[in-house]
C-alpha cells in the first residue's frame, strides 16, 4: 500500500467520477484504475462499486475514505506545525469578547508581545454575546474567551487562566440619583433594575444574586434579546449595568461607573479548550506564563 494509492482512491471517492479523478490526478484512467484494483487486492475488499456509467462507495469504501479523511486533516495540521516551528509561527489567534466590553491594559501588551515577535500572527477579537462565544468554542470557532470571572464562573467545561483582575460595580447615566456616588452598596441598589442580554436561563452572576438576597432583597432583572435593545433601556435610565472597569460605554462621559463594596474585583480569564489550541493560540499561553 503505497501513498498514491491512497491519494487516488481520496480522489475517486470524493468525485465518484474516473475522468474526473484522472484529469485532477494527471495519470491515465487505465493507470488509476490498475491503483485503484491493486489496493482492493491487497487490502481484501471491494472499495468501488464501478460500471461504465456509475461509480459508487461500498460501505467498506465509505469507512475508509471518512477515515482517510481524518488522518489527511491530521497530517496536513502535523505538517503545518512543523513548518510553524522551522520558519516562525503565522496564523491567526482568535480571542471572543462580549459585548461591549475591550481588552485591558495588561491584554494588550501581551498581544502587542506575540505581534512584535510573531510578525505573521494576526490577532482577531471576535465580539458576541456570551452564550454565543461558549457555543463558538464548543465547535472549535474560537482558540479563547477574554471574560470576568463574574459572568463566566459557572462555565465549567474549560481550563482558565488568569490574566488580571478589575473592580466590580454599577455604570449608571451621569444624570441618575446615583452618580454622585463614589462607591455604592448592595442595598443602595435594592430598588435598581439590572440589564442583562438573553433570558433567565443564560449564563449570570449566580453567586452575585445569592449575595443580593444574603443582603435582604431579590435583585431585579430586565432580560434583552440584543444589544441595541439593552443600551436603549440604559440611555432611558431603565436600568443600570452591573460590570467591570473595562466595559465600552464607560468612554462616554455621559456614563459613570461606580463599585460596589461588597463586591470583590472581578477576574479577566481566559477561557479555552486546551486540546484544540493550534501551536500559533499556545503562544499566547507561552506569553502570558513569561509575564506571570
Amino acid at each position: 500500500m503505497t501513498l498514491n494509492q491512497l491519494r487516488y482512491f481520496m480522489e475517486i471517492a470524493g468525485c465518484l467520477n474516473y475522468s474526473k479523478a484522472s484529469a485532477n490526478l494527471f495519470i491515465s484512467q487505465p493507470a488509476l484504475s490498475r491503483s485503484l484494483s491493486s489496493l482492493e487486492e491487497e487490502m481484501g475488499v471491494s472499495l468501488l462499486e464501478r460500471d461504465s456509467h456509475h461509480v459508487s462507495l461500498t460501505p467498506a469504501g465509505e469507512e475508509f475514505y471518512t477515515a482517510l479523511k481524518q488522518m489527511s486533516a491530521q497530517f496536513d495540521s502535523l505538517l503545518n506545525s512543523v513548518k510553524n516551528i522551522s520558519r516562525g509561527y503565522e496564523g491567526t489567534i482568535t480571542i471572543g469578547l462580549g459585548l461591549g466590553y475591550y481588552f485591558p491594559l495588561e491584554m494588550e501588551r501581551i498581544i502587542d508581545s506575540i505581534i512584535t515577535k510573531n510578525q505573521k500572527i494576526i490577532i482577531e477579537p471576535i465580539i458576541k454575546s456570551q452564550n454565543e462565544l461558549v457555543s463558538m468554542l464548543d465547535q472549535n470557532k474560537l482558540d479563547f474567551i477574554f471574560a470576568s470571572d463574574f459572568g463566566f464562573i459557572k462555565y465549567i467545561n474549560v481550563v482558565t487562566c488568569i490574566v488580571g483582575s478589575a473592580k466590580t460595580g454599577v455604570m449608571v447615566k451621569a444624570s441618575h440619583p446615583l452618580a454622585e456616588n463614589e462607591e455604592l452598596s448592595l442595598n443602595d441598589l435594592q430598588d435598581e433594575a439590572f440589564l442583562f442580554i438573553g433570558n433567565e436561563s443564560s449564563l449570570l452572576p449566580i453567586s452575585w444574586q445569592d449575595l443580593c438576597i444574603r443582603h435582604g432583597f431579590a435583585p431585579k432583572m430586565k432580560y434583552y434579546s440584543d444589544g441595541s435593545s439593552q443600551l436603549y433601556a440604559f440611555e432611558n435610565n431603565i436600568g443600570v449595568f452591573l460590570v467591570n472597569e473595562n466595559f465600552h460605554p464607560l468612554k462616554s462621559y455621559n456614563n459613570v461607573f461606580i463599585p460596589i463594596t461588597e463586591l470583590s474585583d472581578s477576574m479577566h480569564l481566559l477561557l479555552y479548550h486546551p486540546d484544540s489550541l493550534s501551536p500559533c493560540a499556545k503562544l499566547l499561553l507561552n506569553e502570558l506564563n513569561a509575564k506571570s
